[in-house]
């Protein structure tokens, strides 16, 4: 079963990757992103990826949904952090 998941997913990121724009946030952005706007945005009740896929206007289902903010960190480094 993890492997069909895993099959869906990856499936469904090759499909994003051709529709969507690569998106490529400098590290410092990211950073400034986390200690200035994430708080503020916090309070007003958004998610954290909800907040980040806001702030640099980037459409992604699941950093926008996901409800944990270390699983939304983690794919943020690997997809869109350089």
């Amino acid at each position: 079963m993890f492997e069909e998941k895993r099959t869906i997913y990856s499936t469904l990121t090759e499909i994003q990757s051709e529709v969507l724009p690569s998106y490529n946030i400098a590290r410092d952005d990211h950073d400034f992103w986390k200690k200035t706007v994430l708080p503020f945005d916090i309070i007003k009740g958004q998610r954290y990826g909800q907040c980040w896929c806001n702030h640099f206007n980037v459409l992604d289902v699941f950093v926008f949904y996901c409800t944990s903010s270390a699983e939304v960190e983690e794919y943020l480094n690997k997809t869109y952090v350089k």
